[in-house]
């Protein structure tokens, strides 16, 4: 029977919530007061159910099909109302009065691209999705639809996207970056497809550039001997803020020992640091690829973290370290700069933060560590991808891989 209901999607208790018996309230980042539903997920940890601020609506198509379609409204009459639209247009159809196709067609012309952002980023909270991954989407359909002036859903072609992708490769915009600007507007004009707002994806047929083709961003690992004289910078250099030199060693130090990204690590809560099994804890909401990980670190790097922990009378609720991402990159040139580091050699390869994940994939296989292990502690999907981008390969390892070679 056609209904209406409310959206809801479960999520992670925030931190500093309330929780008082199946109610939780909280203080999202905009400061306005939240609530929701507690409840059991599925891996029996307790999470929250949230009542999304649309209405949605479930009805049979035309072919008997169920369809649970997002009405863009935030009153229960407005959803009655759009349910009740769709259950005329509907019968027309079986009437044989007008098509799917035709009616399409019709809403496409005249939908709004900018009013569908809201409903778009409702289904993105049901599947997860972070709110800065939501957040960043939204900026990039924003920008994309105002640079190529995309009005309505029908104004949106491959040539004005093709255009545009030209006009921003010749302004120095990277394959990389360009390619994330195709996958959201892909994947919004999907969601737009499966609620039938579009017969089809516009833009199917545009494929993504090659980014290997970018030599801009090419990354190296750093040697011992530059890592040493990093560390000693970073204790060394003065530096504005409340960040001291040890504290940037030592972060610069937990990412060489388990190569977690500078976004991952700022995440870590002092009661995720397993000091006896000697593993960081990464929850799946923080971690790149969703799923969660318990990343392993070597005796020595736990002692200088119990140590730290220590010495700066942490609680468990503490963050580990306490800095921003952009922060964190920015210490990391000036300190490379003055370690005497450079910060791009003349064959075009360059060190950035980041260069440290790739200096702890490079370490691991010197190391004789199979391949698929260094795939499996980096978290990558496949080999492949740890081989080709994550590990450094220099002449003197080709040639201490020649010394191994029986002689004939």
């Amino acid at each position: 029977m056609p209904d209406v209901y409310r959206a809801s999607y479960t999520a992670a208790i925030p931190d500093g919530a309330n929780v008082r018996g199946d109610k939780v309230t909280w203080t999202d980042g905009r400061g306005k007061k939240r609530e929701g539903k507690l409840i059991t997920g599925r891996d029996g940890s307790r999470k929250v159910c949230i009542e999304g601020s649309a209405w949605m609506c479930r009805y049979r198509d035309e072919h008997g099909i169920q369809r649970k379609v997002s009405t863009g409204c935030r009153t229960k009459e407005g959803a009655q109302h759009f349910l009740y639209q769709r259950e005329i247009e509907i019968e027309r159809i079986r009437l044989g009065i007008v098509s799917r196709d035709e009616i399409q067609r019709f809403e496409s012309a005249n939908t709004k691209v900018q009013s569908l952002f809201e409903p778009f980023a409702i289904h993105q909270q049901a599947k997860d999705d972070t709110e800065n991954h939501i957040k960043r989407t939204k900026d990039k359909l924003v920008r994309i639809c105002s640079e190529c002036d995309f009005d309505s859903l029908e104004s949106i072609s491959c040539d004005k996207i093709e255009q545009w992708i030209v006009e921003k490769k010749n302004n120095g915009l990277s394959p990389r970056t360009i390619n994330s600007y195709l996958i959201a507007a892909k994947t919004f004009l999907n969601w737009c497809v499966s609620t039938e707002r579009l017969s089809a994806n516009p833009l199917a047929r545009i494929k993504k550039l090659n980014e290997s083709l970018d030599k801009r961003k090419e990354r190296r690992s750093l040697s011992n001997e530059e890592i040493a004289r990093l560390l000693d910078a970073a204790r060394e250099r003065k530096r504005r803020g409340n960040r001291s030199g040890e504290e940037t060693a030592l972060i610069y130090q937990t990412m060489l020992g388990t190569g977690l990204r500078s976004n991952e690590l700022a995440s870590i809560k002092v009661h995720q640091v397993d000091l006896d099994r000697r593993e960081i804890i990464l929850k799946a909401k923080d971690e790149k690829r969703k799923r969660g990980t318990r990343q392993p670190f070597k005796a020595p790097l736990g002692e200088k973290l119990k140590a730290w922990i220590s010495s700066q009378n942490k609680t468990p609720k503490d963050f580990l370290f306490v800095y921003t991402v952009s922060g964190i990159g920015d210490s990391f040139e000036r300190d490379c700069l003055a370690a005497g580091i450079p910060l791009k050699t003349d064959d075009g390869r360059s060190v950035d933060v980041h260069a440290l994940r790739r200096t702890y994939g490079t370490m691991l296989a010197r190391a004789g560590v199979p391949l698929t292990t260094v795939q499996r502690l980096m978290r990558h999907s496949s080999p492949e991808l740890t081989a080709k981008l994550y590990i450094d390969v220099e002449p003197v390892d080709f040639a201490n891989a020649l010394k191994k070679l029986d002689d004939f």
